[in-house]
């Protein structure tokens, strides 16, 4: 008999375990590492592995063990070999990666040339490009602290006669700009409160000062009848002003100019028109600006007292601005505003005579209200609110058995709901 013998097959060794060359891991986003997993015994028969994620939007693995890092976060990566389905895991955490910088290409100021006055401030305003660059720190310098200093703000301050340069630094890239600026000497007190006048009609006005205007404030200042803050009220809101009919940007940019001496930054100039927008009068907002301390350093170069404002006044515009919307039915236009709220603030009109003259201007006659029409804008004028049935029964009877409408609206000055409202506003109600 002939006998073949073949071989015998090898005995399986089997997995004993799997593990891992790191039990944790972090990566930046965009990162990748690759996990090695060791199995036991070294000889095992049979040593394939798979590989999961338990969050693939936070981190992903291969069929070789790299690791990909997605997003910010955590996540298990887990090894488990196809022989007894052993496992090991891996805890992987992502971080945010930084921000790519974005470098600085320039600066720019606002003033190439700055002229002072000792003892005089003003503010340069850099300008850093692009917009969005990552560090838009810079630092302030003079090559002449003895004629004038600038602080961490880009302040200015004038110590002594001669010139000096203001030099901005960005700290990123180290790009620089150059503002020149010449100090003059402290002029007398009499000449100063003389410039301080002349630049508010140039600043104002837009004009030289006329002999007798300058000698007029001059003496006003220099005698303490008013303060720099009366002066600036009465050139913002005169009526050579106000025939400009300046908008409200022209107008905040023009206070910049006369109340700060620059021109305004953008996100200065945004607040005091989104305010202005939300109801903030023009006066509310010159008084701003007086108590700025740009303007208090205009003040004291020139050698003048700041003062403030009268802000009775503000709530006397408000009056004003009521009295168009509720009997004009209107928006007041800002040289009516300014015309009666002066009017009403030195008592040369009261409520009485100012409702007189706006029921009967010729703005009002040309509407031809017919009598019941004409009430109504009483009651809500005069009132403030609609009228009740009875009581506009009441004056269109009258009316119609010759009762004259200066008569009916003599009437609605003498109510208590108007004279509540004129002290309500501080104004004198009046009557006719």
């Amino acid at each position: 008999c002939e006998v073949t013998v073949v071989e015998a097959p090898p005995v399986a060794i089997n997995v004993e375990s799997v593990s891992l060359d790191k039990v944790e891991l972090e990566l930046t986003e965009g990162e990748n590492a690759t996990l090695t997993a060791t199995i036991t015994p070294e000889d095992a028969t049979n040593k394939n592995v798979s590989w999961s994620s338990s969050k693939e939007s936070v981190a992903t693995v291969d069929a070789n063990g790299k690791v990909t890092a997605v997003a910010a976060g955590t996540a298990t990566i887990t090894v488990t070999t196809e022989d007894g389905e052993y496992t090991a895991n891996c805890e992987v955490t992502v971080v945010e990666a930084p921000p790519v910088a974005i470098n600085v290409e320039s600066v720019s100021l606002d003033k190439a040339e700055l002229e002072l006055i000792e003892g005089e401030s003003g503010t340069l305003v850099a300008t850093v490009t692009p917009e969005d660059a990552t560090n838009k720190t810079v630092i302030w310098s003079s090559d002449k602290d003895e004629v004038a200093m600038v602080d961490e703000n880009g302040t200015v301050t004038a110590v002594a006669a001669g010139t000096a340069t203001i030099i901005v630094t960005t700290e990123g890239g180290k790009k620089t700009a150059e503002c020149v600026v010449v100090v003059t000497k402290q002029a007398d007190p009499q000449q100063a409160v003389t410039s301080f006048v002349d630049r508010m009609y140039d600043k104002c006005l837009s004009r030289e000062a006329d002999s007798n205007g300058e000698t007029y404030w001059v003496d006003q200042l220099t005698g303490g009848s008013v303060s720099g803050a009366q002066v600036a009220e009465q050139f913002v809101f005169s009526l050579e002003a106000n025939q400009k009919n300046l908008s409200d940007e022209k107008f905040v940019t023009l206070l910049y100019n006369a109340m700060m001496d620059r021109n305004p930054d953008s996100e200065g100039k945004n607040y005091w028109l989104n305010n202005m927008a939300n109801g903030m009068t023009r006066y509310e907002v010159l008084d701003g600006f007086i108590k700025s301390e740009e303007f208090g350093g205009i003040c004291s170069t020139y050698k003048i007292t700041r003062g403030t404002l009268d802000m009775d006044t503000v709530n006397i515009e408000k009056f004003v601005m009521r009295m168009y919307n509720k009997s004009l039915e209107r928006e007041a236009e800002q040289e009516g505003i300014y015309y009666w709220t002066f009017r009403l603030r030195n008592h040369e009109e009261n409520g009485a005579t100012f409702a007189d003259k706006v029921f009967f201007s010729d703005e009002m006659n040309q509407k031809n209200l017919d009598d019941d029409k004409f009430v109504e804008l009483l009651y809500n004028a005069m009132m403030d609110r609609p009228s009740d049935e009875g009581g506009k029964a009441y004056w269109l009877n009258n009316i119609s058995n010759g009762m004259t409408r200066k008569q009916v609206l003599s009437g609605f000055i003498s109510s208590a709901e108007f004279t509540g409202i004129c002290e309500n506003y501080g104004i004198e109600r009046g009557n006719l």
